[in-house]
């Protein structure tokens, strides 16, 4: 029954939109005076392959023509409400026909998509705790990387030089720091990179649901490869396991929420309390629970803040996450969500910006 139904909800999008670019290549062609009847055929071949292209949201032309739309149904609702003598004039007119605003609107915010998601920025966070510190606790937290889609070697070099700056007493990966698209050289390439990065008690990885390549028939490394790797360049991976840092901070790495993994009580539910205790979750989810067993600070990432307007505000609105970017209070456990350090499948953000998250846990 769901089968059908969304079947029935495909369908009547696809007329609807397609109904209305045809609306909008007829005015172009009105404007130009072209023969209706003759270019019917030819505008409803057209308007129907833009909107199959339109409902393919995995590729960069069905998110433009989706902005595209969103915009032109704002204009047709501006210019529905504009006095009958603006109306008229030829100026108006032909920005209506043609969709010129909608258009160059479109082109100007992918334009800046494109430069927005390779602007990578440091996001910084403090967190107080009553827990006893020997000292004040340093975190770099890096996630969604996507290694291959935006990023190359000189801008993991650029990002690494920054970092120079900085002392750490440990770096956390918070997953797909790799994915579908990314190569076995490139694979090694950028753990080699985030292994170098010095710390005190080193560097840990945990799998968000995109570094194990499984949306893809075509893989090009496996898990095997993947570990492998990690173990090369001192990168030790948590899968559901707990390490102590010193005498003071414990870190516990989840498998990600896509996968079969254990229950949060068995974890740590018998944790010595007097522990700060930080969880890292790939996907922020689980707060609530999270917070009754006693975590301190919960690190997650993969939202990457919307990515694509307006994502980010439905991602909150529709509770599809319990936070969508930035950092959070529940009960006494802090909650950080990054936008990543880059995104997923298009080399453009419209919404939030990239980033690099570095933490401070001090003594009240």
């Amino acid at each position: 029954m769901g089968s059908i139904l969304l079947f029935f909800l495909f369908l009547l999008f696809l007329f609807f939109v397609s109904k209305y670019y045809s609306i909008l290549l007829q005015r172009f062609g009105s404007y130009f005076s072209v023969n209706e009847k003759k270019w019917k055929l030819p505008i409803d071949f057209f308007s129907y392959f833009l909107s199959f292209c339109t409902l393919n949201v995995f590729s960069s032309l069905g998110i433009f023509l989706i902005h595209f739309l969103v915009l032109s149904f704002f204009f047709e609702f501006i210019f529905l409400l504009l006095p009958k003598r603006f109306k008229s004039i030829s100026k108006i007119d032909f920005l209506k026909q043609c969709s010129v605003i909608p258009f160059f609107l479109t082109l100007i915010l992918f334009i800046y998509g494109f430069f927005n998601i390779r602007n990578i920025v440091l996001t910084s966070y403090e967190i107080s705790t009553t827990k006893n510190l020997s000292s004040s606790f340093r975190i770099l937290f890096v996630s969604d990387a996507h290694y291959g889609t935006v990023l190359e070697k000189n801008d993991l070099d650029q990002i690494c030089n920054e970092l120079a700056n900085y002392s750490f007493d440990v770096v956390i990966l918070g997953g797909d720091i790799v994915d579908e698209n990314t190569s076995f050289k490139e694979m090694k390439e950028i753990f080699s990179t985030f292994g170098n990065i010095e710390s005190k008690y080193g560097t840990y990885f945990i799998y968000g649901n995109h570094d194990r390549q499984k949306y893809t028939n075509q893989k090009s490394f496996s898990e095997e490869e993947l570990e492998q790797a990690l173990l090369e360049f001192h990168i030790t991976s948590l899968i559901d396991e707990e390490v102590l840092l010193g005498d003071n901070v414990l870190l516990l790495g989840r498998e990600d929420a896509s996968e079969k993994r254990k229950n949060i009580n068995s974890l740590v539910g018998s944790l010595d309390s007097s522990k700060f205790v930080i969880l890292v979750d790939h996907q922020p989810v689980s707060f609530q629970e999270n917070a009754q067993y006693g975590v301190d600070l919960m690190l997650s990432g993969h939202t990457h803040a919307g990515q694509i307007f307006p994502a980010g505000y439905l991602i909150k609105w529709f509770r599809l996450s319990d936070l969508w970017y930035g950092h959070d209070k529940i009960k006494q456990m802090d909650a950080i969500v990054s936008s990543g350090l880059t995104g997923w499948g298009y080399p453009i953000r419209t919404q939030e910006h990239s980033e690099y998250v570095i933490i401070d846990i001090v003594m009240k």
